[in-house]
């Protein structure tokens, strides 16, 4: 048994009195609180501490079994006798005396079992046997007392425990001396918490195996930034105007909301985009700023706003001081949807409802009344708003939040909602304060891998292992990279990780992550009320269903389809065409609406928007899912012809929603078909015939196409030749009027990197853009990325050129960080910005931000004004009071003073 195997019982250990811990744990097994440890530490077991005093329990059994075996042999028992006491030893361990004795210890160190309650205890066993002379409980008293201290002290977690314990004994006086009557427990309020939402929810994704069963919200959270929402909500900015007009025609927008979407300008946009990112604990915790007393968090679905309440309620939870816990806010944590479907005739409100519904726990009204009253013993987290559906009902729980508000002013509020649907005229009349989640950015996404596999792995080193290999695919993918800001995605990504390579083509992630998905679309709960039905929508019918819509949606053959929006009755069709056609079921349309009725209650790879529209939770997979629509009607069904598909990449190659789409049709299809877009693409590009400004789309798509390809080495070197030598000269003929194509052609070609077919086509002479700056700093990088010739860039760095010379520092510090490159960068460090930024980084963060300028460099031979180097040290983390010192130490190591520049400050 595994607990046997925690308590250090093999098979040599406690030959003869065996039996008896295996039925304990057997029993511990089953219910902890129940059982032997729960009889022992009845008066403050708690799931908290559940594994950790069962270990304690079974380490000190063993203990004190181990002595009285050993006093049994001393006595000159005979070892074939032994085993006529073991019932008599079962019912001795049970006894109240030696459970209160084993407690004892473990809670009070300085404790010492009296000899005679392990006597009394036997002497009251009916009928047992009697102990052999000169059995000395005196003996056995003393070493076991010895021997639970070892195990107290022998682990950190034991250690935390006890001590957390001892001090929860006297809970019930720091309960009354912090305000709360005998009758309110917290401590059963903190283990309901821990029980609710202590595990990670996995929202039902398909994570077999023992290793996610119990990982721990708190383990694994990773708090994200917001950004405030100061006069308009983030969702006008991104959502259609005709979705806007429609949702307003709905009663899902205000008429108000509307007209301010047309006022949004250029300004307002930047305003919200360039404001600093805040944690959002500093702002879900600032309790000493009273404008911060209410606030709405919204966020985009899988964005964590849940775990994110969930996390500041287990917060609480978690502080094992209990004065400190009884004295911080109390958190009261409401599920919205759960709450809007509690049935009261009269009178609903929250405090009504923790007290009288079927909740995970409930708490005296009267009390918290009692608290409320009080400034800042309470904080309200309501959770989901979004998720009260019905616009007429969720119209009512906005009444009740106000209401709530307007009783209890200096009770802090924290609502979440999901962005698209949201109505904020309301909650900001009250004075609510609304903040954006924002994507994970790289150094919270490393920390969530960092603390997941360590959560998730035994062996450090195979987490460490795991850890490496997903962070070099996000790093490596663009696309992978965006989708990792999402923490559902991302933590779907971690999953998919374990077991095998992340997929490195990302349309074999796409599918994996799909699968995760389609798992949680549980289609037979919906299905409840047509038997048999349910179990022939499989993976398969999921798969194709979605594959339908999207390729609906992205073409807008159905009705009231636009960009990721779907029109309810449109979905409802398209979903009971293919019942009705493909798996001929007599009940198509009920059933098609049953799995829509179905997405309105919850959100699948499918989730509604308010309004009856619906949408992809990622746009991500709208793409994924339309080109596997696509390439099933040219590989499979064969509705497509070759010609049809080049069409199609002829119709939408200048189309920025289509680029993604025609990507993954390349990802898919046979390398020959690929190659033949990807040749067709490039002779619609007349190099003589352009001017250096005109877009050319259809090249930028051929390089991306390029880089879907499955097996480069299956494409034609022609055909990867010839459009190398039009990127080529692409670069070395742009001009300002089209200055975006450069960063386009360098992002795609890092995609394809050195084994571009025919690249051996080119050859370099030292040549380089002469036109417009975006070209030159990317040329060396484009050459990097594609060839890996270190001669060339240097070659690059010594021409007179400045933005071609910057480009090649960055570039030669990116690919080869080398010593030799360093003295490079040191030799032209006192004229180049690019080479002494590189060269201060050599000394310190500081000495490679005072350089840098946004896309350009500081000219090192001028002086660097004040207010630039106090930007850099506040970037680089240094204290106003260390800034001089640090400035005098970074001039010495570039050799002439900063604050001068190097033609003027020249060090002795």
């Amino acid at each position: 048994m595994e607990l046997l195997a925690v308590w250090g019982i093999g098979k040599a250990v406690l030959p003869f009195f065996r039996p008896i811990l295996e039925t304990i744990a057997k029993d511990v097994a089953k219910d902890a609180a129940k059982s032997y440890v729960g009889k022992c530490f009845k008066s403050v077991f708690s799931v908290i501490h559940k594994d950790a005093l069962s270990k304690a329990t079974g380490l000190a059994l063993k203990e004190l079994l181990v002595l009285i075996e050993d006093e049994f042999i001393r006595a000159d028992i005979e070892e074939e006798r032994l085993p006529t006491w073991t019932e008599d030893l079962r019912r001795f361990v049970e006894q109240d005396r030696v459970c209160q004795a084993i407690a004892d210890l473990f809670l009070r160190p300085e404790a010492i079992p009296e000899p005679g309650s392990f006597a009394l205890a036997w002497q009251e066993l009916e009928g047992a046997q009697p102990l052999p002379d000169g059995f000395n409980w005196k003996y056995i008293s003393r070493r076991f007392s010895a021997k639970v201290k070892e195990i107290r002290h022998s682990s950190p977690e034991l250690r935390e425990t006890f001590e957390s314990l001892a001090k929860a004994q006297d809970s019930a006086a720091l309960q009354e001396l912090a305000g709360l009557p005998p009758g309110f427990n917290l401590d059963t309020y903190r283990e309901a918490l821990f029980e609710r939402y202590g595990k990670l929810d996995f929202a039902s994704l398909d994570v077999t195996g023992p290793y996610y069963d119990n990982v721990r919200l708190w383990k694994v959270f990773v708090p994200q930034s917001v950004r405030e929402c100061h006069e308009y909500d983030p969702q006008l900015l991104e959502v259609p105007k005709e979705e806007l007009q429609r949702q307003a025609e709905a009663g899902e927008l205000d008429p108000e909301q509307l007209a301010e979407s047309e006022r949004l300008h250029e300004e307002r946009r930047r305003a919200y985009v360039n404001q600093p990112p805040r944690p959002v604990l500093e702002v879900a915790n600032d309790t000493a700023s009273q404008r911060l007393q209410r606030l709405v968090i919204l966020g985009d679905p899988g964005s964590g706003k849940s775990c994110l309440l969930q996390y500041l309620a287990l917060a609480w939870a978690k502080i094992d001081d209990p004065n400190q816990r009884y004295t911080a806010p109390l958190p009261l944590l409401i599920e919205l949807r759960a709450y809007n479907r509690w049935p009261c005739p009269n009178g609903k409100g929250f405090l009504k409802y923790l007290h009288e519904s079927s909740t995970w726990h409930r708490l005296n009204q009267q009390t918290l009344h009692h608290l409320l009253g009080q400034p800042g013993r309470v904080v309200l987290l309501l959770d989901g708003l979004d998720e009260v559906f019905d616009p007429v009902e969720r119209e009512q729980v906005v009444n009740d939040i106000h209401r709530f508000s307007n009783e209890y002013k200096q009770v802090r509020i924290v609502v979440t909602s999901r962005v698209v649907g949201y109505r904020s005229k309301r909650l900001r009349d009250a004075e609510f304060r609304h903040f954006m989640l924002q994507d994970l950015d790289k150094e919270q996404i490393s920390s969530f891998l960092e603390k997941w596999h360590t959560v998730t792995f035994d062996k450090l080193e195979e987490g460490a292992t795991k850890r490496e290999r997903l962070a070099k695919a996000i790093e490596r993918s663009k696309s992978i990279g965006q989708l990792a800001g999402n923490p559902l995605l991302l933590t779907m990504m971690a999953i998919l990780n374990r077991n095998q390579k992340l997929p490195d083509d990302r349309v074999d992630l796409y599918q994996q992550c799909s699968r995760l998905l389609l798992h949680q679309w549980d289609t037979e709960r919906a299905l409840g009320d047509f038997p048999g039905l349910s179990e022939e929508i499989g993976l398969r019918e999921k798969t194709t269903i979605l594959r339908t819509v999207a390729y609906a949606m992205q073409t807008h053959q159905a009705e009231n389809t636009r960009a990721n929006y779907i029109d309810g009755q449109a979905l409802e069709k398209l979903i009971e065409e293919y019942l009705h056609t493909e798996l001929r079921f007599e009940q198509a349309r009920a059933v098609a609406r049953a799995l829509v009725e179905q997405l309105r209650r919850r959100n699948f790879i499918l989730c509604y928007l308010g309004g009856d529209s619906y949408a992809f939770v990622h746009r991500t997979f709208l793409e994924y899912f339309c080109a596997a629509e696509i390439v099933h009607q040219f590989n499979v069904a064969k509705t497509l012809s070759e010609q049809d598909l080049i069409d199609l990449f002829d119709k939408h190659c200048g189309d920025d929603d289509w680029r993604e789409v025609l990507r993954l049709i390349c990802g898919q299809i046979d390398e020959k078909f690929a190659g033949r877009i990807i040749a067709h693409l490039t002779e619609r590009v007349d190099m003589e015939a352009w001017d250096g400004e005109m877009p050319l789309p259809e090249l930028v798509l051929a390089v991306w196409c390029l880089s879907e390809v499955r097996n480069l080495n299956k494409i034609q070197e022609k055909i990867g030749g010839d459009l190398l030598l039009k990127v080529v000269g692409c670069f070395l003929r742009g001009t300002r009027g089209n200055h975006r194509l450069a960063w386009q052609l360098l992002a795609a070609a890092k995609d394809i990197g050195t084994v571009w077919p025919g690249k051996f086509r080119f050859d370099f002479i030292l040549q380089y853009p002469v036109e417009w700056w975006e070209f030159q700093v990317t040329w060396p990088q484009f050459l990097a990325a594609v060839f890996k010739q270190r001669r060339w860039i240097e070659q690059l760095a010594g021409v007179e050129n400045n933005f071609i010379r910057s480009g090649s520092f960055f570039t030669l510090n990116q690919y080869w960080p080398d010593e030799k490159a360093y003295q490079l960068f040191k030799e032209f460090s006192r004229f180049d910005g690019a080479a002494a930024s590189f060269y201060g980084g050599k000394h310190s963060k500081f000495g490679k931000f005072i350089f840098e300028r946004v896309l350009l460099y500081h000219d090192p031979r001028n002086p660097i004004p004040v207010e630039h180097i106090q930007q850099a040290a506040e970037e680089a983390g240094i204290p106003p009071y260390k800034i001089d010192e640090t400035v005098r130490s970074l001039s010495e190591h570039m050799g002439w003073d900063i604050t001068k520049g190097s033609e003027a400050g020249k060090l002795a």
